[in-house]
């Protein structure tokens, strides 16, 4: 039987960058998980009392992601092991969210407020999206 999983081991999905070869398996990772919640620390906690199978599947595939880089596999076949982690990430991510919707969803706006959107674009300027550009 595998041991219980414990509560707080996993600070976050990047913690613990592979090793080599130096920097291309480390950005394929940290561009990889970049993109999953700011949260996900704590979707992480959450799992271990309501998903420990997912918990432990997450933890697993990390785990071998680790060993890989460590035997310096080829760039496809730890490719393909990464977007499989990624892909369990974000089943994780929708689970908690559909445990949690209301953390997913915006207040209702008042009569007459209005919402803007501001996406910060690759050169580091901003874009604003609005109700009113239509």
């Amino acid at each position: 039987m595998a041991p219980a999983p414990q509560r707080g081991r996993r600070a976050s999905t990047a913690s613990r960058p592979p090793a080599g070869p130096p920097l291309t398996l480390q950005q394929q990772y940290a561009a990889a998980t970049r993109p999953l919640s700011l949260h996900f620390a704590q979707i992480d906690a959450w799992l271990v009392d309501n998903g420990p199978a997912v918990w432990q599947q997450l933890h697993q595939a990390d785990d071998e992601l680790f060993q890989l880089s460590q035997l310096k596999v080829s760039e496809s076949r730890y490719q393909a092991a990464l977007e499989a982690f990624v892909a369990r990430c974000e089943e994780a991510e929708q689970l908690y969210y559909e445990a949690h919707p209301s953390e997913f969803r915006l207040a209702p706006l008042s009569a007459g407020e209005r919402v803007a959107v501001y996406y910060e674009l690759g050169d580091g300027s901003m874009h604003k999206v609005s109700g009113e550009e239509r």
